[in-house]
């Protein structure tokens, strides 16, 4: 039994795991990690309200983990170097990042990311992948549906 699970079950609510799992992302440096970690993370939400993950989910999480998270374009050299990543990223998640270090900068931005991806893996369970991504991105990542797409 997971921990947020056992903390539930005894009458408190479920532990937010955000900030556990966004350093999770932040230690991935390879394609097969990250699909390994969205793995988790969709199962985790999906298990938690009683559906399954998807592929089609896991594809466009990873297709915009791997566009929007810096430390991923640079360990993946899918992207635009970090600061550009960041930057977009900025825009994406609708967070203020003047000023940050990179290090809190890519921390905040993956802690971003882990909030939508969660949404967007709950939503899933009620709605098709398109929807449940526009509306997780709606409340998590604004930008992911304005004018500057990805």
């Amino acid at each position: 039994m997971y921990q947020s699970q056992a903390h539930a079950h005894r009458g408190f609510p479920p532990i937010d795991r955000t900030s556990e799992l966004a350093a999770e992302l932040l230690d991935v440096v390879n394609a097969s990690e990250l699909q390994a970690f969205l793995g988790r993370l969709v199962a985790e939400t999906a298990g938690r309200i009683g559906t399954r993950s998807s592929d089609e989910l896991l594809g466009a999480l990873q297709q915009i983990a791997e566009r929007t998270v810096p430390t991923l374009t640079t360990a993946l050299g899918s992207a635009p170097p970090a600061s550009v990543a960041a930057r977009r990223a900025s825009r994406v998640f609708g967070v203020e990042l003047e000023g940050v270090s990179a290090e809190d900068r890519d921390y905040e931005i993956a802690r971003q990311f882990v909030r939508f991806a969660r949404a967007a893996a709950a939503g899933s369970a009620a709605a098709p992948v398109g929807r449940a991504v526009a509306e997780a991105g709606r409340e998590f990542a604004p930008g992911l549906l304005g004018s500057h797409p990805l």
